[in-house]
């Protein structure tokens, strides 16, 4: 009781603004659904493009099986803003953009003869993000976003994969 009565009125409204950040980051945190690690319900021959059309929030990112067959995964850093990092595709206008939690970033988009996807070139904005842990994720992200070609489709659930072993797992936003 006493750590209360010598803190100022505006220390007191500090103290309740950083406690309700602290509630609203964690509430915001994504969980990995393990739904989205299921074959897709649908080959893809019986879906078109339009099933993918729309913003997708990243759930996770399971990196390729290691020497030992140990599976890892990468940690998604929670955006300073509390937006999750996310991707849009816009088929209709061959477009592919998203926010990487710091910086956005967007390509053209097509769908090869193979159902498979294929970016172009990947611009970004170039703002600087507050910590390396960011700037490193983003970087990797979006690396990893431009060598995806095949995905899976589980209702509201996405998964893009690499010919390396990456598979990155989004959930459709609503």
């Amino acid at each position: 009781m006493k750590l209360f009565k010598s803190i100022t009125a505006s220390g007191f409204q500090l103290l309740i603004l950083l406690m309700a950040a602290l509630f609203l980051i964690s509430c915001s945190s994504a969980k990995l659904d393990s739904s989205l690690l299921t074959e897709p319900k649908e080959p893809k021959s019986n879906l078109s493009v339009a099933d993918l059309n729309g913003e997708w929030v990243l759930l996770g990112w399971a990196l390729p099986t290691s020497a030992e067959g140990i599976m890892r995964n990468r940690e998604v850093p929670l955006s300073v803003s509390g937006k999750p990092v996310s991707i849009f595709f816009d088929f209709n206008k061959s477009h592919f953009s998203g926010y990487a939690g710091c910086n956005r970033f967007f390509s053209s988009l097509e769908l090869n003869t193979q159902n498979m996807i294929k970016l172009g070139p990947i611009a970004s904005t170039k703002m600087m993000c507050t910590e390396n842990l960011r700037m490193n994720f983003e970087h990797d992200f979006v690396k990893v976003l431009g060598n995806s070609h095949d995905w899976a489709l589980n209702g509201n659930a996405l998964q893009l994969f690499t010919d390396a072993g990456d598979t990155l797992s989004f959930s459709r936003r609503r």
